[in-house]
């Protein structure tokens, strides 16, 4: 597997449990441990996904799936932290994940 990742930062940051905040972040592309530690969080701790509304469910399917893909100042964050993050943050980690697929499917010369 490639280590191509995107990295960029947070607007307002993240807050560690010090209170220490951290702008930079790093992505790197799901993998299939990842894909079933994803699964396995969503089945045991959304029991209930498919009822919710699609939106709240796409949300939390990203939550979790970036809580396997992604770092903030050097950390993993939990799905919690990752949903307590500002509404703009998700944004910009959802801009950063599709450029990194973008990356990944281009051919490289």
């Amino acid at each position: 597997m490639s280590n191509l990742k995107e990295t960029g930062k947070l607007l307002y940051g993240y807050a560690d449990k010090d209170g220490n905040l951290h702008y930079d972040f790093e992505l790197c592309l799901l993998t299939i441990r990842g894909k079933m530690n994803t699964l396995n969080i969503l089945l045991s701790e959304y029991p209930n996904l498919d009822e919710l509304p699609e939106t709240e469910r796409f949300t939390i399917e990203r939550a979790v799936t970036l809580s396997e893909t992604l770092r903030v100042g050097g950390q993993k964050l939990t799905v919690d932290e990752i949903l307590n993050l500002a509404s703009e943050e998700f944004t910009i980690l959802l801009d950063a994940e599709m450029n990194l697929r973008k990356k990944r499917s281009e051919p490289t010369q």
